[in-house]
C-alpha cells in the first residue's frame, strides 16, 4: 500500500506513465471495436435498403 500511495503521488513515474498509454490503448481498442459493429450495422441497413428498393422497382414494373 505504501508502494501504490508513492506512485500515485509521483505522476511522472515510469509506472503511472505505462499505465496511461496501456489505458489509452484499450480505450482505443474498445473505441475501434464499437466502431466496427457501428459499420457492420450501417452496412447492414444500406444492403437492406438498397434490396427493398430493388424488390420494389421490380413488383412496380410488373404491376404496369
Amino acid at each position: 500500500m505504501v508502494l501504490f500511495g508513492q506512485i500515485t503521488n509521483n505522476l511522472s513515474s515510469p509506472a503511472v506513465q505505462v499505465a496511461v498509454v496501456v489505458a489509452g490503448c484499450l480505450v482505443l481498442y474498445v473505441a475501434f471495436k464499437i466502431g466496427l459493429v457501428v459499420l457492420k450495422i450501417a452496412l447492414g441497413l444500406v444492403v437492406l435498403v438498397l434490396l427493398g428498393g430493388a424488390i420494389w422497382w421490380f413488383l412496380s414494373g410488373i404491376s404496369h
